[in-house]
């Protein structure tokens, strides 16, 4: 295989992983449903590091569009280094964690200081449904395919965006399977 045949590849298979991921979230649709409806949530915190870190800069603008409730993204390192400065047992948060991988060091810690100061709720979107992340869901959105073999996030990043772009459609009472 010549240099940069795999990324090729992957890159070449986003539509397909594109369906996979609205068939996985097809699947989830109506636990997150519930999840949303059953709880008012104050804010939504979106995480991740890296290239999934800005997944979530677009997903927050989404939800908040959509939604009204306060979304943003934050690093998972600092949500990992300061959880007291993002969350308050006094609000009704829920955290949407993203990772590839499912195995990147802060944003597992980070899902873990969410719980350990008492977030309310997590949404974890990942690539690999037997990960330690996948493990810290509520509601676990995992288009386990979307796994890449290249360095380079390609179809990994853009089926987790797909994925979010559904639940921020979702939960504004919007038809997702639109997409």
């Amino acid at each position: 295989m010549g240099t940069g045949t795999k990324t090729l590849t992957e890159i070449e298979s986003q539509p397909r992983q594109w369906v996979e991921a609205l068939q996985q979230f097809e699947r989830q649709a109506d636990a997150l449903k519930r999840l949303w409806a059953d709880t008012a949530f104050d804010e939504i915190i979106l995480t991740g590091c890296g290239s999934t870190y800005y997944a979530g800069v677009i997903s927050a603008a989404l939800l908040q569009a959509g939604t009204g409730v306060t979304a943003r993204a934050v690093s998972a390192t600092e949500l990992m280094l300061f959880p007291e400065m993002y969350i308050s047992a006094r609000r009704t948060t829920l955290l949407v964690c993203i990772s590839r991988s499912g195995t990147t060091r802060e944003t597992v810690a980070a899902a873990q200081m969410f719980r350990n100061h008492g977030g309310h709720s997590i949404v974890v979107v990942t690539c690999d449904s037997e990960s330690p992340l996948a493990q810290t869901a509520d509601v676990l959105l995992a288009i386990d395919t979307a796994q890449e073999e290249s360095r380079v996030q390609t179809r990994s990043f853009s089926s987790m965006v797909v994925a979010t772009t559904a639940l921020a459609a979702l939960f504004s009472g919007r038809d997702w399977r639109v997409l």
